[in-house]
């Protein structure tokens, strides 16, 4: 299956490294070219995990901080226009906003659409009573946290803000079993909320 590209960490580090006035060239090291990084930076291209870690370790750049600031602009992206319209209980509006965001995610069924479309009916199923979710929505967003378990239950901090912003699409067997091992993995690791950050950046 082609991977999904993901545009929001190659634009982060980007960012990250004109901060640090590195040019295009000098950012690239021996890691990649200047034109993959480019494609990479520019959204049109994925680069090896192994890869960006090394770029950020090449590049002086703090591996917990790149993922924090990635993922919270990413998330935010998200969730901004539902809870806009869910705290002001718009149910209209969120309903359109849901619709909308499931026919994004039937056309161009990728992770983030998937999501997306998920917490729209997450939010407009809590005040409306009414579930839009279709079967095979449901079936894709149980499957994603059903490998993180299977993936011997490392969580990251996204899959943490998606299952929080999801829990009313599951079955009750399956939220019980995906809650059970979210608990069992957090107690394993005696993490907290503020070293979640460093213990993702650990793992990766």
């Amino acid at each position: 299956m082609k991977q999904i590209i993901d545009p929001t960490y190659g634009r982060q580090f980007r960012k990250m490294r004109k901060s640090k006035h590195i040019n295009l060239i000098n950012a690239c090291g021996n890691i990649t070219s200047k034109s993959s990084l480019a494609r990479w930076e520019n959204g049109a291209d994925n680069l090896s995990w192994n890869q960006v870690i090394n770029l950020l370790t090449y590049n002086h750049i703090q591996l917990a901080e790149f993922i924090r600031k990635s993922a919270s602009k990413n998330l935010d992206e998200l969730l901004n226009p539902i809870a806009v319209a869910y705290n002001a209980n718009q149910v209209p509006i969120l309903k359109e906003y849901t619709t909308d965001a499931l026919n994004k995610y039937n056309e161009h069924p990728s992770k983030k659409n998937l999501f997306q479309a998920a917490i729209a009916c997450n939010y407009y199923q809590d005040l409306s009573a009414t579930d839009l979710a279709s079967y095979t929505l449901k079936e894709k967003l149980t499957e994603h946290f059903h490998q993180i378990i299977e993936d011997k239950n490392i969580w990251q901090y996204e899959d943490i803000f998606y299952f929080g912003n999801t829990v009313l699409l599951f079955s009750p067997k399956n939220l019980y079993q995906i809650a059970f091992n979210l608990i069992d993995f957090i107690q394993v690791h005696n993490i907290s909320a503020k070293e979640w950050y460093g213990f993702c950046a650990d793992k990766n």
